[in-house]
């Protein structure tokens, strides 16, 4: 099971928008034995634009109840999955679950002090899953210790924006720097899987700012995602790309991220994914 964080530490960098859409790429997706890919969605964002609300659902039991009540009926993994619904991810039978965020997910910090406890839930599923993906807030807080112990692979989405990637990402990736230190070990080892330049105009500031995070960060910054408007229209409806405008430009953009990332995670993993 590969737990994969989307982690920015600033709002506005479509970092939520690209999680969901992952999500639901690789639940459409086949494996490479042709089985589909079971997909879990932890939502840790208890902001409006959380994934949550995103999707179409409403705020209720989820991520703060399996983390913080891993002991009792509300805490059961029975309690916590909901379905993601058909009009977002465009068909019934993809294997495609979320646990919903709340507001008292800001509460989790205060609550725990065992840094493992996500892990230790999610290791009681890892039969279950092919893939979690977790949203966190632009202000993860102490919550982030948590996520990181949990995590196998970062991703770091960023705008070509002076805010975003001169002033947020070098903060963010210090932070999953220390969290990789400090959590790695044999059974887990976090990686950064790359940094992905999201909502890119056709600019003289966005070419620049790309360039910049290239001469900086190298290889490690993947190819842009152009800013197009079926990515917002999409979010409006409450649908992934895949879903909302299918066999186009969109989905082909979003595909090529997808297997990019795949393809980074193959070669950590030494297995065909």
């Amino acid at each position: 099971m590969k737990v994969i964080t989307f982690m920015i530490e600033k709002g506005g960098c479509g970092k939520s928008t690209l999680a969901l859409n992952m999500a639901a790429g690789l639940a459409l997706k086949r494996k490479a034995n042709g089985e589909p890919n079971r997909v879990l969605v932890i939502d840790t964002d208890p902001q409006d634009g959380c994934c949550t609300l995103s999707i179409g659902l409403t705020r209720g039991r989820g991520t703060y109840n399996l983390i913080a009540a891993p002991d009792s009926q509300e805490g059961d993994w029975r309690s916590v999955l909901t379905h993601v619904p058909t009009h977002f991810s465009g068909s019934a039978q993809v294997p495609l679950f979320i646990t919903r965020s709340n507001l008292e997910v800001s509460n989790i910090p205060m609550l725990i002090s065992d840094d493992t406890i996500l892990r230790q839930r999610l290791d009681q599923v890892k039969n279950l899953f092919d893939y979690v993906i977790i949203d966190t807030s632009p202000a993860p807080g102490m919550l982030i210790k948590i996520i990181a112990a949990a995590t196998t692979d970062f991703i770091v989405p960023t705008q070509c924006e002076f805010p975003s990637a001169i002033d947020a990402l070098p903060g963010t990736l210090s932070r999953i720097v220390r969290a990789i230190e400090r959590y790695g070990d044999q059974e887990n080892q976090p990686s950064l899987l790359g940094i992905v330049p999201n909502q890119k105009r056709n600019t003289v500031l966005h070419r620049d700012v790309f360039r910049a995070l290239r001469d900086q960060y190298g290889d490690m910054v993947l190819r842009p995602i152009p800013y197009r408007t079926a990515f917002s229209e999409a979010v409006a409806h409450k649908q992934s790309i895949f879903a909302y405008s299918p066999n186009t430009i969109e989905t082909e953009i979003m595909w090529h991220f997808i297997e990019s990332m795949q393809e980074r995670m193959e070669a950590k993993y030494g297995e065909r994914l």
